[in-house]
């Protein structure tokens, strides 16, 4: 056959998937398999795209007042800096468990899932009155967005073509690289109007 065709069914092949009338897909070289036309990357808009643009935008409006009630609650910069960390710690101790999570109850129910915590973590942070009950509130932060991360990333895996996957995931990242820079000039103009509380 020529390079692009549909090819004859091989049994042993590991290079291409069996489709339901025993055709191997139309693949490049090595194997590699071509993009589907039927697949467009702006039927993720809605599903995928505008929910990470929102949660990373809110991520980075919040994160830089952090740093900043721990300050009002006469910790030293050290500490105040130690406080914004554990978010980091919640990520890395729970990323594991978050994948176990994903495999269990699956992609959509996970992010459901980060999202409460979310929302839990954000009423307990304006509830929050000493450095503890702060430090709890930004380590169970990581642990929400872990599992809400792991969540959507496994999503976008399970509905984008093998071929597709690299580009979607890149504009995944940029959309967050783009909301996290959005975020502090949100979180700045609420602060102006309602305060770090």
């Amino acid at each position: 056959s020529t390079w692009g065709s549909t090819l004859e069914l091989d049994r042993h092949s590991p290079l291409f998937l069996l489709r339901p009338d025993h055709t191997l897909p139309m693949a490049g070289p090595a194997g590699t398999a071509l993009p589907d036309p039927e697949f467009k990357i702006s039927s993720l808009l809605l599903s995928v795209y505008i929910p990470t643009l929102c949660y990373s935008v809110g991520q980075g409006a919040v994160l830089p007042f952090f740093p900043l009630l721990a300050e009002e609650m006469h910790a030293s910069a050290s500490v105040a800096a130690l406080i914004v960390a554990l978010n980091n710690c919640g990520i890395a101790i729970f990323d594991i468990p978050a994948g176990v999570l994903v495999a269990r109850i699956g992609e959509r129910t996970t992010m459901l899932v980060g999202s409460i915590v979310l929302a839990a973590v954000a009423l307990g942070a304006s509830l929050a009155t000493n450095l503890y009950q702060l430090a709890l509130v930004v380590f169970v932060w990581g642990f929400g967005e872990a599992i809400w991360q792991l969540g959507r990333l496994a999503y976008v895996c399970e509905v984008t073509p093998p071929a597709m996957r690299g580009r979607v995931l890149s504009l995944v990242a940029g959309t967050v690289r783009l909301g996290v820079f959005i975020g502090p000039f949100v979180g700045s103009l609420a602060s102006a109007h309602f305060g770090l509380a």
